[in-house]
Formats: structure tokens, C-alpha cells, sequence
């Protein structure tokens, strides 16, 4: 690393001004470090008992204890002038315990500055120990100088520390940041693999190909888009397929449907054309029956007539009397073979009419039942007594 290599600690050390000489000065300090510094240790750990934040980092009491000893290790070096290559690789192996651990450098910082405190407050005494008045005055400045050395020791030690803490979260975060990008690459890479994928089977799908599906690798988190698409081309086609079948179905019943309706059309305007016929003929024969009956009125005044002529004559009579009592039976009998036609006739009107629609609703039915068909008509015509002819002799 670039802060804990050879040449950025020479950097160091010359910009704090800690030549091999002042090491030398700092290596005097060595047997007050020794003798204050575990005092000062136990009261750093013991504030951090008191802070479960900082407590946490350590399993028990024996883990405290082991960091406690690999301080002192530490600072041994430190107080000894030994700031070389192996010092650099320790501090390294601190911040880097430090940034695995999670342990911020604020806690870090502020308990060197505890330790510290503690340690100027008892290492001060012992320096000027043994010294007269007028010679701690005259030591003042050596004193502050064999403190200062080990303050800038101290503050080396942390600078190295720190610099290592935050080195490594920074590769930490440079590391995560190429993770992440390396997967939203990859992830990106995925998206365009199903869109790609999505747009080959949507273009013959929009041309009518219903059978397209997606048959190609995709992404796990895809394989459902993957099968939704292609259950759903399946579903389209059942469907279209069912919805094309039904139509030829009602194409072909609208064809039988077109050719039966014609076929009960040509059907009803014969038989309505057969019923008109019908109804002409029986008009014709009403005209006849009532041509007969004027006829019959006639023969009726000639008897009439003859029978004034008769009353001359008493055989005439008696013959004429005859003949017009067999006229008369006559008569009456035309009569009601009149009136019976007129009926005939009327409801053969009616049966016209009645016919005419129910030909529409049962077609070829209707003409098998009306009862002035040309058939019944004849067998009735044959059937109903001739009219006598009347003799005039």
C-alpha cells in the first residue's frame, strides 16, 4: 500500500522532522513508556467497558486482554526507535484489523488521545524527578522536546493506522462499486438478451404467425416471461382457430339457411299462384251455378205461363199441373244447390286466404291440406247429383 510503504514512511518521518537522532532521543523515553503505559492501557480499556458500541468488538475478557498485550507490543516498538519496515507492517496489520472489524477511527483517534493524556500526566513527574529548581527550569525545553518526540511517535502511529483503515474501505468501496457494476452490466446483459428475444418472436407474431414461441436460453428470473409469452401465443391460437371454425360454421348453416328460405319462397308463390287459380275457377263455376238459376226462374214463368193456357184444357191441366209441381221440386233443389255453392264459394275464399299463409310457415304442407285441391275437386264434382232436364212435351 502507498501509505505504509518504504518510501511514504521516509516521507513521513522527514515531514515530522524524526531524524535517526531524534529516534535515538525518543529510544531514552523507552523505560517511562514501559513503566507508565499499562496503567495508561488498563484505563483505556476500561472506558471502553462502558460503551457497549466499542464493548462489542471484543468476545470476553482474555480477547481484551490479548489486545491489550499487542498494544503494548506496539508501542514498545514505538518507545524503542525502531520505526522501520516491520513497525510499518504492524501499524498496517492494526488498521487493517480495524477496517475488518468495522471499527471507525473516531473511537480509534480519541483513544490515543486518552492514552496519552495519561501517559504525559505520569511520564512529566518522572522527568523532572531528580532535578533541582534551577535546573528543571534550564531542562524545560529538553523535557518538552523528549515529549514531543513521542507525541509525533504517537501521531505517526495513528497517521499510518488511519491511513491503512481508510485505504482499505476505499478498495473496500471501489471493490463493491465494480461488484455492482459488474452486475448491472451482467443484469443488463439478461434484460437485453429477453428483449432481443421478445422482439425476434414479436415481429412474426404481428404478421399472423401464431405459432411463434420463445425457444431460446434465457435468465431464471425471465423463464416466467418466457413461458407467459408462449402460453399466451398457444392461448391466441386455440382461440382463433375456435373462433375460425365457428365462423365457417355459421357460413355454411347461412348458406342452408339462404337455400332453404329461397326454396320456401319459389314454394309459396307456387302455391299461392295454385290457390289463385282455384279461387278464379270456383268464381267461374258460382257464375255458371247462377246462370242455371236464372235459367231454372225462366222455365219456372214458361210453366207459369203454360198453365193459364192449360186451364183450357182439363189433360193440359192435369199434365201442366204435373210439370209444374216437378218444375217446382226442381226449383228448390237448384235453390239450394245455389245456396250451397254461394257457401262453397265463400269459404273457398276463406281457405284461400287461410291457405295463402299458413303456405308461407309449412310450404309443400300447405297445399297437401287445402281442401279444394285439384284432386278433392274433381271427386267431388263427380260426386254431386246432375241436374234434371225438364221436359216440355
Amino acid at each position: 500500500m502507498q501509505a505504509t510503504s518504504s518510501e511514504s514512511l521516509k516521507d513521513r518521518l522527514d515531514y515530522l522532522k524524526l531524524d535517526a537522532s531524534s529516534l535515538v532521543a525518543l529510544r531514552s523515553l523507552k523505560p517511562l513508556v514501559e513503566k507508565h503505559l499499562p496503567a495508561s492501557l488498563d484505563l483505556f480499556y476500561t472506558h471502553i467497558s462502558g460503551y457497549p458500541d466499542l464493548k462489542r468488538f471484543f468476545r470476553d475478557s482474555a480477547h481484551m486482554a490479548a489486545a491489550k498485550d499487542a498494544q503494548m507490543r506496539h508501542w514498545t516498538r514505538i518507545a524503542d526507535g525502531r520505526i522501520d519496515d516491520d513497525y510499518a507492517a504492524s501499524a498496517r496489520t492494526i488498521g487493517s484489523a480495524h477496517a475488518r472489524l468495522g471499527v471507525q477511527p473516531s473511537p480509534y483517534i480519541g483513544g490515543y488521545a486518552l492514552i496519552l493524556e495519561h501517559l504525559m500526566k505520569t511520564l512529566l513527574p518522572d522527568l523532572r524527578s531528580g532535578l533541582a529548581p534551577d535546573d528543571i527550569a534550564a531542562k524545560t525545553g529538553d523535557i518538552a522536546a523528549s515529549v514531543g518526540l513521542l507525541i509525533k511517535a504517537a501521531l505517526l502511529d495513528m497517521d499510518l493506522t488511519t491511513s491503512t483503515y481508510l485505504e482499505l474501505k476505499e478498495e473496500e468501496r471501489q471493490r463493491a462499486e465494480a461488484e455492482h457494476a459488474a452486475e448491472v452490466e451482467a443484469l443488463m446483459g439478461r434484460q437485453k438478451a429477453i428483449v432481443d428475444a421478445l422482439a425476434q418472436a414479436l415481429e412474426p407474431l404481428a404478421g399472423g404467425d401464431l405459432t411463434v414461441q420463445i425457444t431460446g436460453e434465457v435468465a431464471a428470473k425471465y423463464q416466467t416471461l418466457r413461458e407467459n409469452f408462449n402460453n399466451a401465443t398457444t392461448q391466441l391460437r386455440t382461440t382463433v382457430e375456435a373462433i375460425l371454425a365457428a365462423a365457417n360454421e355459421v357460413a355454411n348453416a347461412t348458406t342452408e339457411i339462404s337455400s332453404a328460405t329461397l326454396d320456401l319462397s319459389q314454394r309459396t308463390e307456387q302455391q299461392a299462384a295454385s290457390l289463385d287459380r282455384t279461387a278464379s275457377t270456383m268464381e267461374q263455376i258460382s257464375a255458371t251455378v247462377k246462370k242455371a238459376a236464372e235459367s231454372a226462374q225462366q222455365a219456372d214463368q214458361s210453366a207459369r205461363d203454360t198453365q193459364a193456357v192449360a186451364d183450357r184444357s182439363g189433360e193440359v191441366v192435369n199434365k201442366a199441373v204435373s210439370a209444374m209441381g216437378l218444375i217446382e221440386q226442381s226449383s228448390r233443389k237448384i235453390a239450394d244447390i245455389i245456396s250451397v255453392i254461394d257457401e262453397i264459394a265463400r269459404q273457398t275464399k276463406l281457405l284461400a286466404l287461410n291457405a295463402a299463409v299458413e303456405a308461407a310457415r309449412a310450404g309443400e304442407a300447405g297445399r297437401a291440406d287445402s281442401p279444394w285441391s285439384r284432386p278433392r275437386y274433381a271427386a267431388w264434382r263427380s260426386a254431386r247429383p246432375r241436374r234434371r232436364r225438364i221436359s216440355t212435351t
